[in-house]
């Protein structure tokens, strides 16, 4: 009798990017693999995910992909999505004072400064 080697295994990848609420998220850029006891790869229909990412709340978030190999034996494998803080934010101010009917307004007067999800500043090019 031969005994072979188990080479059921599931490796997880993270390819989201960095994530900000109220953004998307593509379950799909998780890439997920696995090998069933005799090195062939399992379909992902056999590959089940538990856990949610709230992309409404900034946080940290467990995924566990998992799947039963030939042998009836689970694999798993966790994996942790973060969701930033989105710190977008547009400021107009009115510089232009009190205004009075068939007055003269200078739309110039008004100054409009913006900030990225990430909390950097915008350039005035990009703001329209």
């Amino acid at each position: 009798m031969t005994v072979l080697e188990n080479h059921a295994a599931i490796s997880v990848d993270t390819n989201s990017g960095t994530l900000y609420a109220h953004g998307v998220w593509n379950p799909a850029s998780v890439v997920v693999s696995a090998t069933d006891v005799d090195g062939t790869a399992v379909e992902g229909a056999r590959i089940k995910c538990s856990g949610t990412v709230d992309m409404t709340t900034p946080g940290d978030y467990k995924l566990t992909y998992s799947f039963v190999d030939s042998l009836g034996k689970e694999h798993s494998k966790d994996t942790t999505v973060t969701v930033l803080e989105n710190l977008a934010a547009i400021i107009v101010d009115n510089n232009s004072g009190t205004l009075y009917a068939h007055g003269v307004w200078n739309p110039a007067s008004v100054v409009v400064s913006a900030t990225d999800v990430d909390g950097t500043a915008v350039e005035d090019t990009r703001i329209n």
